[in-house]
C-alpha cells in the first residue's frame, strides 16, 4: 500500500457511513517505486482508507478534474507482457487515464495502427460514400410547428424510434413496402411523455433508455408497443444526450446551466432483476470543459465511447472504463456523430454538411454538403447499411445508403 498523499496531484472524496463518520480516499499519481500495484501508465489504484470496510453506494458524486473515479477495489493484478514489437498506439490505449500519457490527435500519426485506409487490390483507397435514398415525415411536434428531435436509434433490427422533445412523444416505425415495392417506414406505435425527454439510447435489441429532467426511463420494445419497465435511474440533475452498451449507459449530466459532465451507469444482474449503479463521473475530460449540448455516441465492439463538444469544437473518445484516448480539435462545429465501420460520420454543423472522419478524428472527406436543414441526430443500421438522419425544427427523416467505396464524389441535399 503507498501513501497516495504525496502524489503531485492530490485528489479525494469522501465516503460517509450510517455512523457519520467521514473518512477521506485519494486518487492520483505516485511515480515513486514504492506502490506495488501500479500497473502500467502510473495510475496506482491502491487507496488509503482509515477503516477497512466502507458502503460503495454512499460515495458523493463529487468528480475530480479530467479523472474517471472507479469503485474503491483494486483492479486484478494481470501478468506484464512483452510490448517489443507493438506499435506506440497499441500502448497507448493500455495507458491509464493520466493526462501526461494523452497525447493530441494528429493528422495521419496513427492511421496505419488503427487500419483506417484499406485499399483495394488496385491500390486505390477504400472509403464508403453516401446517396439519398428517401425521406419520410414522423409528423410531430407542437401547434406551431416547432420540432426538436431529442435522438433517433435503432430497435428490433430495422425498427426506428424518434424521441421528439417538444411534443413529448415517442414513435417507432417500421419497414414496409408498398404495392410498388417501394421501401417506406410506416408509424406502428407513439408513447407520450408527462415531462420533457431530452435523448434516447438503444441499449439492446428490444431496450431502449430515455432521458429526462432527472431520471432515466428503459423500454421494452415490442412488436408494435413500447412498454415502459420499472427499472429507473434517478439523478439529482438533468440528463441529456444518452448512448449506451449491451451493459453501460453513459450520459451528459447537468451541473450548471451550460456545463455538464459524463456519468456512467453499469448494469449489475442480481437473482431475479439486475439494477443500475453508478460506476464512475467525468467532469473535463482532456482538461475541457464540456456542453450540455455535447453528443454521445457507443461502440461496444471496441469498448470505445465518442462525443463532440459544439462550443470548444472538439471529437474525443474514451474508453468503457471510462479512461481518455484521443483528442482532435476543429474549426468548425461538430454536432451529432455515428459509428459507420472502421469510420465515423460528423455532422458539420457550420457548413451544414455531413463528413467522414476516421477514429482519430481526422477528416477524410465530405459527404454530403449544401444541406437545406441543421442536422442534429445521426444513427447508422449496419444490417440495411443506412443512415438516418433528423434535423432540428424538421419534422422530415432522411435515408441515405451506405456504399463502400471511394467511386462516389461528394452529394448535394
Amino acid at each position: 500500500m503507498c501513501d497516495l498523499r504525496k502524489f503531485t496531484r492530490p485528489l479525494h472524496y469522501k465516503i460517509t457511513n450510517n455512523d457519520s463518520i467521514v473518512k477521506t480516499v485519494y486518487i492520483g499519481m505516485d511515480d515513486s517505486p514504492t506502490c506495488n500495484k501500479k500497473p502500467k501508465g502510473g495510475l496506482c489504484h491502491s487507496v488509503d482508507v482509515r477503516t477497512s470496510t466502507y458502503h460503495q453506494s454512499s460515495v458523493h458524486e463529487k468528480v475530480m478534474d479530467s479523472y474517471a473515479v472507479h469503485r474503491l477495489a483494486p483492479k486484478k493484478e494481470t501478468k506484464t507482457t512483452n510490448n517489443r514489437g507493438k506499435s506506440p498506439l497499441l500502448q497507448l490505449l493500455k495507458r491509464t487515464t493520466s493526462r501526461a500519457n494523452i497525447s493530441p490527435m494528429i493528422d495521419g500519426e496513427f492511421e496505419d495502427d488503427f487500419g483506417i485506409n484499406h485499399q483495394s487490390e488496385n491500390g486505390q483507397v477504400q472509403m464508403c460514400s453516401l446517396s439519398p435514398k428517401l425521406s419520410f415525415d414522423f409528423k410531430q411536434g407542437s401547434k406551431s410547428g416547432d420540432h426538436d428531435p431529442g435522438g433517433i436509434v435503432r430497435a428490433r433490427k430495422d425498427n426506428l424510434v424518434i424521441l421528439d422533445s417538444v411534443s413529448r412523444k415517442m414513435k417507432m416505425f417500421k419497414r414496409v413496402e408498398n404495392n410498388k415495392n417501394e421501401l417506406q417506414f410506416r408509424c406502428a406505435t407513439t408513447y407520450s411523455f408527462s415531462e420533457h425527454c431530452h435523448g434516447v439510447a438503444s441499449v439492446k435489441e428490444n431496450m431502449l433508455a430515455v432521458t429526462s429532467d432527472k431520471k432515466i426511463e428503459f423500454f421494452r420494445v415490442r412488436r408494435s408497443k413500447l412498454k415502459c419497465s420499472s427499472t429507473t435511474i434517478r439523478t439529482p440533475s438533468k440528463c441529456f444526450a444518452i448512448t449506451a452498451t449491451s451493459k453501460k449507459v453513459f450520459f451528459i449530466a447537468q451541473l450548471s446551466s451550460v456545463q455538464g459532465c459524463i456519468k456512467c451507469y453499469q448494469r449489475i444482474k442480481g437473482t431475479f432483476k439486475s439494477h443500475w449503479e453508478l460506476d464512475y463521473i467525468i467532469e473535463r475530460p482532456f482538461g475541457e470543459t464540456l456542453s450540455i449540448h455535447s453528443f454521445l455516441v457507443a461502440d461496444e465492439e471496441e469498448s470505445t465511447v465518442y462525443f463532440t463538444n459544439p462550443e470548444s469544437r472538439f471529437l474525443a473518445s474514451m474508453s468503457c472504463r471510462g479512461e481518455m484516448i484521443r483528442i482532435a480539435r476543429f474549426d468548425w462545429t461538430p454536432r451529432g456523430l455515428a459509428v459507420v465501420g472502421e469510420y465515423l460520420i460528423v455532422d458539420n454543423d457550420t457548413a451544414h454538411s455531413l463528413c467522414l472522419t476516421n477514429k482519430n478524428g481526422q477528416v477524410l472527406r465530405t459527404l454530403i454538403s449544401n444541406l437545406h436543414e441543421n442536422p442534429s441526430h445521426l444513427c447508422y443500421n449496419p444490417l440495411s447499411k443506412e443512415l438516418f438522419m433528423c434535423a432540428l425544427r424538421s419534422p422530415k427523416i432522411r435515408v441515405y445508403s451506405v456504399h463502400n467505396s471511394d467511386d462516389a464524389g461528394v452529394s448535394e441535399c
